[in-house]
């Protein structure tokens, strides 16, 4: 006789729902659009779609516990007291929806917890998955403004950007706002442009979570007042790592 155990979740107590956010759902596109996406560019159907491109599900009935000192012992210091277990049943899943390491768990205080390691039970009725929350992990604090501008051209043919903050003809979209990461300064190096000295700070930004930008696009630091060009935007598809924007800012 089989046993059926879809049920057995029903019993489980201090259950909560999720939204579980699957990426990378669509393949690359033809090069020759702009966007910035580790070194390659990848085409959106619309620019402005950007922030949404992943897919997110809701799973009303999931279940989370820390791992076991035993766990944490067997894992020769892969995993931490901070990392977090989710049991999710099979049957709150959509048909044929599957759970891999580099999706995000959200619960409803919204911490990020990316999938380290997936296991499915030995009935198949359960998935279970190792977490982190990188946002906590990495030390995110700060916070910051992707803008991407409406262009125009002048009657030379030279393109005008205009963003909606800052001086200058305003226009454009915030296309994230307060997202937070970890900005951390790597160079300052003395530049002339146009016979005036000035100096061209360069940052690392450590982002929360998968974005996609363009070459147009520009980083606004509002804790120091900062705008930035976008130099190169690496480590999308890490699931240990998080995306690093590498920016310029210059002075003067």
């Amino acid at each position: 006789m089989n046993l059926d155990y879809a049920d057995d979740c029903l019993s489980w107590d201090n259950v909560e729902g999720i939204d579980l956010e699957t990426a990378r759902l669509s393949l690359p596109p033809p090069e020759g659009d702009g966007l910035l996406r580790e070194g390659q560019p990848t085409n959106l159907p619309d620019p402005a779609a950007a922030p949404s491109a992943n897919y997110v599900s809701h799973v009303n009935w999931t279940k989370r516990r820390n791992l076991t000192q035993r766990e944490l012992k067997e894992s020769g210091g892969v995993y931490t007291l901070q990392d977090v277990v989710w049991l999710v049943p099979q049957r709150f899943l959509a048909t044929g929806q599957v759970i891999k390491p580099g999706d995000v768990v959200i619960p409803s205080e919204r911490r990020r917890f990316t999938v380290l390691e997936v296991q499915l039970g030995k009935f198949r009725q359960t998935w279970r998955l190792i977490t982190r929350d990188l946002t906590l992990a990495l030390d995110l604090q700060d916070s910051i403004h992707i803008e991407r501008p409406a262009i125009s051209y002048d009657a030379a043919g030279a393109a005008v950007k205009a963003f909606p903050t800052g001086a200058g003809p305003l226009g454009g979209m915030v296309l994230y706002s307060g997202l937070k990461c970890r900005v951390q300064p790597f160079r300052s190096d003395i530049v002339d442009e146009r016979a005036i000295r000035g100096f061209n700070d360069g940052f690392d930004i450590t982002v929360e979570k998968e974005i996609a930008v363009t070459n147009d696009d520009r980083v606004y630091w509002p804790a120091q007042n900062l705008y930035m060009d976008i130099l190169t935007y690496e480590r999308a598809r890490r699931i240990d790592e998080l995306p690093l924007l590498r920016c310029a800012h210059k002075v003067g």
